[in-house]
């Protein structure tokens, strides 16, 4: 009876042993999923401006530009695998007044010359 009380412990310790490197394994899986995501892949920051929005936002290109080409904004796309670290706004109007142009070959803000009309 007593050799079947050891054994009985021994499994226990070593089921305990089990789920705790489990546990261990799933939550390191999960910060390196984060940490991958928030640093290289963006899309947490990118789903969490668009719950702050409403609406899909509008994101700042990240491409490479030659000199003196203007930076610009543009539609986003919902499902990207890399998405960097761009700026994000909820509308045309506010990218355009951190200045970001509305064309890519050239400064353009349609958006700004609407609001100023109409004020």
């Amino acid at each position: 009876m007593m050799h079947y009380m050891a054994g009985s412990k021994k499994q226990k310790e070593e089921l305990a042993h089990k789920k705790k490197v489990y546990k261990r394994t799933a939550i390191l899986s999960i910060v390196v999923i984060v940490v991958f995501d928030i640093l290289i892949g963006g899309n947490i920051v990118f789903y969490s401006k668009w719950i702050s929005c409403g609406q899909k936002p509008i994101v700042t290109n990240q491409k490479w530009r030659m000199e003196g080409d203007p930076p610009y904004y543009e539609a986003s796309v919902p499902i990207k695998m890399l998405r960097g670290l761009p700026d994000y706004f909820c509308t045309p109007l506010e990218a355009e007044k951190a200045g970001y142009s509305a064309d890519e070959n050239q400064y353009d803000f349609p958006h700004l010359r609407e609001s100023r009309q109409v004020d």
